[in-house]
Parts: structure tokens; sequence; C-alpha cells
């Protein structure tokens, strides 16, 4: 149930930082999630190509298209806007599509570095944190991650070829340490 004097502020402002030119629907359907979730407010930051083409798709979606230095390539000031921008939503959702470029990877990690505020890491922003080692030590913000198995494995620095068990028992334990060893 809503407050019947509730309005889209009430209920949280949420800025998602998603999508390339390969991967613009995980950006869309992060959005989708967020609406159908409750959020007042979301916001999708994306890359200007990105973001042209999905203007509209789901109309309760705000959007944030950032500068680029090539065709759904986030510039330096694009990132430089998002940093600017945080401090106007309650929570962000980083990584869905956001594409394995290593200039993007390297901006994703010092941006995620820079939050002060909660964050939902997935995704492409998970990749990007597994490429620094000890990169617990560089987060500034309460995250929470949400890797699958593969994900879980390169964050947790799993030698190659190792893979975490199918055990629900043993993948639960394995989070909690991760929990508690990364504070996230």
């Amino acid at each position: 149930d809503r407050p019947v004097r509730a309005h889209k502020g009430t209920f949280g402002r949420l800025l998602i930082v998603a999508g390339s030119l390969e991967y613009a629907g995980a950006a869309l359907l992060t959005g989708l999630g967020a609406i159908r979730a409750g959020v007042g407010l979301a916001c999708l930051a994306t890359p200007e190509a990105v973001g042209v083409r999905l203007l509209g798709l789901v109309p309760e979606l705000t959007s944030m298209l950032l500068v680029e230095e090539a065709p759904g390539l986030t510039a330096p000031a694009g990132w430089r806007r998002l940093v600017a921008e945080v401090p106007n939503y309650e929570a962000l959702a980083i990584g869905p599509g956001l594409g394995r470029q290593p200039a993007t990877l390297r901006r994703a990690r010092n941006f995620i570095g820079e939050l002060h505020r909660p964050a939902v890491v997935d995704a492409d922003a998970l990749i990007a944190l597994a490429e620094s080692d000890r990169w617990w030590h560089a987060v500034g913000g309460p995250l929470v991650l949400t890797p699958h198995p593969g994900e879980f494995a390169r964050l947790s620095r799993l030698p190659a070829g190792e893979r975490l068990s199918d055990d629900d028992d043993v993948r639960l334990e394995a989070a909690r340490e991760a929990s508690r060893r990364w504070g996230q």
C-alpha cells in the first residue's frame, strides 16, 4: 500500500549506469525492473548513441545522455558528469550491459571507488572490479554485489578453471565469507 498523499519523490531516486551499443536491452530491462519494483524516479545514464535508441520505450524511465568519445563509449566528461550527479540520487545500479572495453572497465572501477551512496553492482561492473587486485579496498560506499558463479570466481580470484560448487550450502558459505572479507 502506498500513502494517499505520496508522490514519486516519496519512493526514492535511482541512477542506473548501464548500456552499450551491444547490450542496450540490459539497460532498458534494468530501468523497467526498477520501475516495476516501485522506485519513484529511475534515471538511465547511458552513452548518447544508446540513449537515443531507448528514449520513450519505457515512458516512466528518465534519461541522462552521456557524452561519448566514440559511438557507445562514454567519454571521461560523461563519467565526470555522473560523479557530479550522484548526490541527486539515493541509490545507484551500475553495470548491466556497460560493455567490456578496457576504458569502460577502468572508468567504471574508478567511478565505483568514488561512490558514497548505496549501489547495486552487476554484470560488467563486477568484471571491472575483478580486474583490480584487492578491489574492495578502493570501494567508498556500501555495495550489493550480484555475481553469477563465473563472476564470483573472478571476484574471488579462484584459480583458472576452478568453479564454485553446485551445492547451495557451499555457495552460501562462500558468499558469506566473501561478504565478510570484502565488507560488502
